[in-house]
């Protein structure tokens, strides 16, 4: 979490930097997500299940609403978010195999594309769309184990030259927010986002692990 304060600091620059463009409103936000790592591998061995575990974290941003690039209007997000939990999965049979146990954060800074959206009624907007996510920074801590017949061996997940997490994913974003009128300039929104990976979290995993999110939090909305 160390790093945090300096994406708001990055936040905070390319809120000025955009001041000039053509957005309807921005919002700025912040939020807790709860991450939940899956597979779908049809591996039902026993000894080959995965296993993951996570906590709470931190997600906030800023939003540019109704950008004119074509003919209808889109919205632009530039989304910073903390995840990760614990993860273990193996592969291979009775013989032997490759296992991972670890611990795994990342920072990611995602830009999120919200071209379908719509209102019902006065208070409630939805925004569906495309998450493009980037890693910042990770940490783990774990280890791989290879074993063959009676001879098992342990390495240090830190010790390896590549991440453990991938550079990129991507996946599909919605948003449910509810409006609440402050001032003819101010609105404040609680909202409920929902993202479903359809890229592996991990390169040097037994799995073909992905990520779907869910996340609480509010807005701040300035209407320019």
């Amino acid at each position: 979490m160390n790093q945090i304060p300096y994406y708001f600091v990055i936040t905070f620059i390319l809120s000025i930097g955009v001041q000039d463009t053509q957005a309807q409103s921005i919002d700025g936000y912040i939020g807790l997500n709860l991450n939940r790592f899956f597979d779908t591998s049809k591996d039902d061995r026993p000894y080959n299940r995965s296993v993951y575990n996570s906590n709470p974290n931190l997600t906030f941003g800023i939003s540019f609403n109704d950008i004119y690039i074509f003919r209808d209007p889109i919205d632009f997000s530039i989304n910073f978010e903390r995840y990760g939990g614990e993860v273990s999965g193996r592969t291979g049979g009775l013989g032997g195999g490759t296992s991972i146990k670890a611990t795994t954060y990342k920072n990611v800074v995602s830009l999120i594309i919200l071209p379908l959206k719509f209102r019902l009624g006065s208070f409630f907007e939805f925004k569906y769309g495309l998450n493009l996510g980037m890693l910042l920074s990770e940490s783990v801590e774990g280890t791989r184990t290879t074993s063959a017949g009676n001879s098992p061996t342990s390495q240090s997940l830190q010790k390896d030259q590549v991440p453990f997490n991938s550079k990129l994913n991507f996946g599909l974003i919605g948003q449910v927010k509810y409006l609440i009128p402050i001032s003819e300039k101010i609105t404040i929104l609680p909202f409920y986002q929902y993202y479903f990976g359809l890229s592996k979290e991990f390169r040097n995993f037994p799995k073909n692990t992905k990520s779907m999110r869910h996340c609480l939090g509010f807005m701040v909305r300035n209407n320019l």
